[in-house]
């Protein structure tokens, strides 16, 4: 859902599936790659990423 978001270029509403996504099922987020992926993919389209996303990027170590 992620991906889909990106390239649309609606950075806030991949954030926002991410968000959604860790509350539901946070390892897929959290520890898969692709998951990974996506979050650094998003904070890389955000120019004013939401401060919930930062977060969850800095507690599953992805950098922006």
């Amino acid at each position: 859902m992620t991906g889909a978001y990106l390239r649309v270029g609606d950075a806030a509403g991949a954030g926002g599936a991410l968000l959604h996504a860790d509350r539901l099922v946070p390892a897929e987020v959290r520890i898969r790659p692709a998951g990974r992926t996506a979050l650094a993919g998003a904070l890389a389209a955000a120019s004013r990423p939401d401060p919930h996303l930062l977060a969850l990027a800095e507690a599953t170590g992805v950098a922006r």
